[in-house]
Parts: structure tokens; C-alpha cells; sequence
């Protein structure tokens, strides 16, 4: 069978995943947020518009944590 890319949209539940923490440790992304609000950004290698949203992200990173966004 072959396997097509997963499409998601803003809203849509992301699949879960796991992907190693700053410290090395394996963490599941439910696991991680357990529920709490967060923001999961995807984009292409290559893509810079992506890229240049995703450094917005990181420069906003403190007011997001600040509102319990993760």
C-alpha cells in the first residue's frame, strides 16, 4: 500500500510524534503537552517564507510561554 503525505491544516490534530528534547531525551508530543495549548509549526527545507515565520515564532517565544503557550 502505498503511503501518501499527511495534509494538515490550522486546527487540524496533529499526529503524534516523537523527536528528541534539547537534552537528548525522546519525547512523545502528547506526552509533552499534555493537553495545553501549543504551537507546532511545519515547513519544507528550502522554504523561506517558512522559515522567516518560524524566526517570528522564536522572537515571540517569551510573550507565548508568558500566555501558557508552548
Amino acid at each position: 500500500m502505498e503511503k501518501r503525505p499527511v495534509s494538515l491544516a490550522a486546527g487540524d490534530r496533529a499526529p503524534n510524534f516523537v523527536l528528541p528534547n534539547p537534552e537528548g531525551k525522546f519525547l512523545m508530543l502528547y506526552e509533552r503537552v499534555k493537553g495545553n495549548p501549543f504551537v507546532l509549526f511545519f515547513c519544507r527545507p528550502g522554504d523561506e517564507a517558512g522559515r522567516a515565520a518560524l524566526a517570528g515564532f522564536a522572537a515571540r517565544r517569551a510573550a507565548l510561554a508568558e500566555a501558557g503557550i508552548d
